[in-house]
């Protein structure tokens, strides 16, 4: 039994000292905050002034880990609300100086909870001087990582050239990433990354986010290259060209639309009835009518939103219930007026 009573008072001991060891680590934690807080709002009027004028930079606290915590609050708080360029410019200047040394050890050696805060940093601030420093970072991960993915998103608000890269040499497997760096490069970069773009099916993937989100964002430079995608090889660039087009709401020669009417390929079909309201099309209202007896439920739908559009959508719409040739033509006319005169 003495053994017991050992082994009993082993894990108290063991437990007292877990215990004083959480409560010294809470307590020393608990300081550490207080002093960051005391600093913050010390330093909060110094750099406030700083970036409204020529004056030196204010004095920041020596230890390593409280200054750069420090500098991150006050640029997180106050560019937040800093909306004139001049001052907010001042600001991020001020950071690349201050942080980017730091950003780069924590990219080298820190944890990876550390290395993903610091990236999230390097984006919201927009630190050109970590540009390069995450084109080097991104070649040690594959494109599954998070990491990889974040410092992807580093290099494309930087405008880095390795964004570009990424995106024509090694683009990635999914629509919504790609959409995720094309929203952070500059509308000029886009043009000339479409421009990059050649014939090959590997770069379908990146053709077809591009013109989706040129059209999402009215991107009208890159209108022109939308609109020639109609006559591409690729059915499903050419529904994303036709989806881009519905966004835009404007087409060059709109007559290169008018082919999908008869396409065999029914979501083609859809998006010619879909491009007729987008565009306010009217002239294309007896192709419409045909569509409205199509073998697709989603074609004929596309087709009553479309009549319904016209300036005599209605009128349209009764004429069909009534002598349209095809029965579920007037079946499709019939529901389109009911829901009318529900709403």
């Amino acid at each position: 039994m003495v053994w017991a009573w050992w082994l009993l008072g082993i894990l108290v001991v063991l437990q007292a000292v877990m215990l004083c060891y959480l409560i010294l680590s809470k307590s020393r934690q608990i300081r550490y905050e207080k002093r960051k807080e005391e600093s913050f709002q010390k330093l909060l009027p110094a750099v406030l002034t700083f970036s409204e004028s020529e004056g030196d930079a204010p004095e920041l606290p020596k230890e390593k880990k409280l200054r750069r915590e420090i500098v991150e609050e006050l640029l997180d708080r106050i560019t937040a609300v800093t909306l004139e360029s001049e001052a907010r410019n001042r600001l991020l200047g001020y950071a690349g100086t201050e942080l980017a040394p730091a950003y780069e050890q924590i990219l080298n050696k820190g944890t990876w909870a550390e290395r993903m805060n610091a990236l999230y940093y390097i984006e919201d601030f927009r630190l050109e001087q970590a540009a390069d420093m995450a084109a080097v970072h991104i070649k040690e991960h594959e494109p599954k990582e998070e990491e990889y993915r974040q410092t992807a998103r580093v290099l494309a608000v930087l405008d880095h050239p390795e964004a570009a890269r990424l995106l024509v040499e090694d683009t990635p497997s999914s629509e919504r990433f790609i959409k995720e760096m094309l929203r952070r490069l500059p509308a000029e970069r886009l043009l000339e990354l479409v421009e990059q773009l050649d014939e090959t099916p590997e770069h379908d993937r990146l053709r077809q986010a591009l013109y989706v989100y040129a059209g999402e964002q009215g991107i009208l430079s890159l209108l022109p290259y939308v609109e020639a995608a109609l006559i591409r090889e690729n059915k499903e660039t050419r529904l994303r060209a036709m989806r881009a087009l519905c966004y835009f709401g404007h087409m060059q020669d709109p007559d290169r639309a008018a082919s999908f009417f008869q396409s065999v390929h029914w979501e083609e079909r859809m998006y010619a009835c879909k491009l007729t309201r987008a565009l306010s099309r009217e002239s294309w209202r007896q192709e419409v009518m045909e569509r409205l007896g199509d073998e697709s439920w989603w074609v004929r739908s596309a087709a009553a939103e479309a009549l319904r559009s016209f300036s005599d959508g209605e009128i349209l719409l009764e004429f069909a219930r009534s002598s349209h040739p095809d029965r579920y033509g007037r079946d499709m006319a019939d529901a389109w007026l009911s829901m009318e005169v529900e709403v």
